[in-house]
């Protein structure tokens, strides 16, 4: 199944009459786990991947990180993936940038969260507002990114903030229903407890929901046969994976330590056999061993050439490169462009001019300057992104001075066959700059 068709099904899933329960995965091998023991869905958790990572937090752990993991996890089972996007990674107007990279990156759903990820002190919330301003933003940017069936579980922690129990509740029920009508899917509830809470929620929500179990706060008040039974959409266990690892290791590697030899853990049945590794590891042929190099095509106001590029990097290097385009400033994109590329095939309708700041959460192997006022304008990119300028002639710029349509069009023409055959040496000719 490609992306689209793995959203569809995770959706089915969701709306079907069974339960969906989603266990936690924090690498390749918890996923595969998962999918092996016949779970439908794999839920990243991005707590989990913060505890693999030795990180206190989801917030020091990072979009880089969460997506590079996620998409290991994507490349390692055959069924859909929903990300843990935390809060999107800033604000509503950085949403887009999230999604597209968890889009491209095959993921079949999302998680966003209303709490404000990495602030110091207890947890708070943002509005409500500001949370249907990104989950609205979140939508467009799946469909702007070609996966309009992105599945988008809007998650609030109203009630993990609130005083008062009732007060947080009903909180949650008016930011759910709010969540949905901007365009969730369905509406995920942190901190449930009891199945009178549960019960709550489904009698006022209108629309699917979720719930978290199997944590340390309800662990033994709810179980999956009762929100089986009570109807609840999709069930998320989003620590149970990696807390079990952390215990079944401490418990073994204990029991060595005080014994002196391996009686007990051979008695207590506590390793696996080679047998099960060697039927985890049997898919292995299609996991990828390389991963992508990300690619910035940046200009004065991503309008034409920057877009042009990032157009043919999709079209030509899709399997080799996750490519972005965005500029100095943001002056929309070009109409003439867009018809350029249109009449060798490639369709860059869907794209949208932006500012480089809007990318801010990326990591970058390389950023390459399209125009030579980029170049000189260049903001600083932090770690190892290399800067490469290949500079092009400006389209708009000569067309202005022609003579006839059919004159300023051609140069339009000519820049995106030149770009063409620059994009096709990528990435090796980006090593050799």
């Amino acid at each position: 199944m490609n992306n689209i068709e793995k959203s569809r099904r995770l959706r089915e899933l969701i709306l079907a009459k069974d339960t969906l329960v989603m266990p936690d995965a924090f690498d390749p091998l918890s996923a595969r786990i998962i999918e092996r023991l016949g779970f439908k869905a794999v839920q990243c958790s991005g707590f989990s991947m913060a505890v693999a990572a030795v990180r206190p937090s989801e917030a020091e752990l990072g979009m880089e990180a969460n997506l590079n993991v996620s998409r290991t996890i994507v490349n390692a089972v055959e069924v859909p993936v929903m990300a843990d996007g935390e809060d999107g990674f800033g604000g509503p107007e950085d949403i887009v940038a999230a999604i597209r990279a968890y889009v491209e990156a095959d993921l079949a759903g999302i998680n966003l969260e209303d709490q404000v990820l990495g602030q110091p002190g207890s947890k708070r919330i943002v509005t409500r507002d500001v949370m249907v301003e990104k989950l609205t933003n979140a939508r467009k940017a799946a469909k702007d990114a070609n996966n309009a069936d992105l599945v988008i579980n809007g998650r609030t922690d109203a009630l993990a903030v609130a005083n008062d129990r009732q007060a947080g509740l009903k909180e949650a029920v008016v930011r759910a229903n709010a969540y949905l009508a901007a365009g969730a899917d369905l509406a995920f509830i942190t901190s449930v407890a009891t199945m009178d809470e549960v019960e709550f929620l489904l009698r006022e929500i209108k629309g699917p929901i979720s719930v978290a179990a199997g944590m340390p706060y309800n662990v033994r008040t709810l179980s999956l046969k009762a929100l089986k039974d009570a109807g609840v959409a999709r069930v998320s266990l989003p620590a149970i994976a990696i807390l079990s690892v952390v215990r079944a290791m401490m418990d073994t590697l204990q029991s060595i330590r005080d014994t002196g030899d391996f009686t007990d853990i051979l008695d207590g049945n506590r390793i696996c056999g080679m047998e099960d590794i060697a039927a985890l590891l049997k898919q292995n042929a299609r996991i990828p061993m390389a991963t992508k190099q990300k690619v910035l095509f940046l200009c004065t106001g991503n309008s034409c050439r920057s877009q042009m590029a990032e157009g043919w990097a999709r079209y030509l290097k899709g399997d080799a490169i996750d490519a972005y385009s965005a500029g100095i400033e943001s002056h929309g994109l070009n109409r003439l462009a867009v018809k350029a590329m249109a009449e060798v095939g490639v369709d860059i309708s869907n794209q949208r001019s932006k500012l480089v700041d809007e990318l801010k959460n990326l990591q970058f192997d390389y950023v390459v300057t399209v125009c030579d006022n980029a170049n000189e304008s260049c903001p600083l990119f932090p770690g190892r992104t290399k800067v490469v300028h290949v500079g092009f002639d400006d389209p708009p710029r000569l067309a202005s001075n022609a003579k006839t349509d059919e004159e300023a069009f051609s140069h339009y023409r000519r820049v995106r066959d030149e770009i063409r055959a620059f994009v096709e040496t990528l990435p090796d000719g980006l090593k050799e700059k």
